[in-house]
């Protein structure tokens, strides 16, 4: 077990292994963005873990996504990461 610690940052996590388990929400999704967190948790590994991260800066994530970040915050969400929208020359890319 891992404890984490709130960042104020924003994570768009790829689990290419298996997904983690958080103690008090349960199993991760495979893709999710996640939200600023203001309290601890606990990660449960089971198996292999293989995953790729990317922790945006504070705001860093508002250029790439159409929703307020208060829908993500204390909370991930699979379904946002399906579809991100890039603002400059207004392309939509799909993740998956």
């Amino acid at each position: 077990m891992v404890q984490t610690i709130p960042s104020g940052c924003v994570h768009l996590v790829f689990h290419r292994g298996e997904n983690l388990n958080i103690q008090s929400k349960g199993l991760q999704p495979k893709n999710f963005i996640r939200g600023q967190f203001s309290t601890y948790g606990s990660l449960i590994s089971e198996g292999n873990i293989d995953m790729i991260a990317v922790i945006f800066h504070p705001l860093g994530l508002n250029p790439f996504v159409r929703c307020a970040m208060s829908e993500l915050y204390n909370h991930f969400s699979a379904e946002k990461v399906v579809r991100v929208s890039y603002v400059k020359n207004t392309r939509t890319f799909y993740l998956f």
